[in-house]
């Protein structure tokens, strides 16, 4: 079991580790498949077993219009999700590999991220299999699953807080900023992340080392 000592700790070492590695750069593919498979299972429920009743004739317009608009809000939620996905997955692979598989924090992160999107992943495809086992209404749908995912994204926001995951955000987030600026940056060209402060022999991160120090000078001068 992961405690906030264990989180603080690693959080540290991370910090350690990027001033020395960076972050690294992580392929299109390995970011998006997952976002993509989420995307496929979220269209594909709706468009399967709804899209048949645009064709019965017993359906009423109004029906008629539920089912367009629940399919159309799968592909805007899928997207979404592919998105918001993509994003995510981009930057947990950002940091270094030996980090990743050693840490204890990203294991129980990953473990409970697997386990929302399972439950909910589940909870999507039986929804819509009550609605066509039961003929609901797929405005029932709808309004069902915008519940749901409000329920779900307070319920994750509270669980993951607990456990600091916006202080690992944030710490990737900082240094894939840090990065881009130097990059950019006519004022750093001659400061790369991998150098040390000749004043200090600490390491370099974003114009100044681990210490605060700018290039070249020392507190202590």
């Amino acid at each position: 079991m992961i405690n906030e000592k264990i989180i603080q700790e690693e959080l540290e070492f991370l910090v350690k580790v990027l001033s020395y590695d960076g972050l690294k750069s992580v392929s299109f593919w390995k970011s998006v498949w997952p976002g993509l498979m989420i995307f496929c299972w979220l269209v594909f429920w709706p468009l399967t077993f709804f899209s048949a009743r645009l064709y019965a004739p017993f359906i009423i317009s109004e029906e008629r219009l539920g089912v367009v608009v629940s399919i159309a809000f799968s592909f805007v939620f899928g997207l979404l999700a592919l998105i918001f996905i993509t994003s995510a997955r981009s930057l947990y692979l950002s940091a270094p590999y030996s980090f990743r598989v050693n840490s204890k924090m990203y294991y129980f992160f990953s473990r409970k991220v697997k386990k929302y999107a399972a439950i909910f992943s589940i909870w999507y495809a039986v929804l819509v299999l009550l609605c066509v086992l039961f003929n609901l209404s797929s405005m029932y749908f709808l309004s069902v699953i915008v519940v749901s995912v409000i329920g779900f994204s307070v319920r994750m926001n509270v669980d993951f807080n607990r456990y600091q995951i916006n202080e690992l955000a944030l710490t990737l987030t900082c240094k894939r900023v840090g990065e881009s600026r130097i990059a950019t940056s006519n004022d750093f060209d001659s400061i790369k992340i991998d150098e040390h402060n000749p004043a200090t022999g600490l390491p370099m991160n974003g114009g100044v080392d681990v210490a605060g120090n700018p290039y070249g000078y020392s507190r202590h001068e």
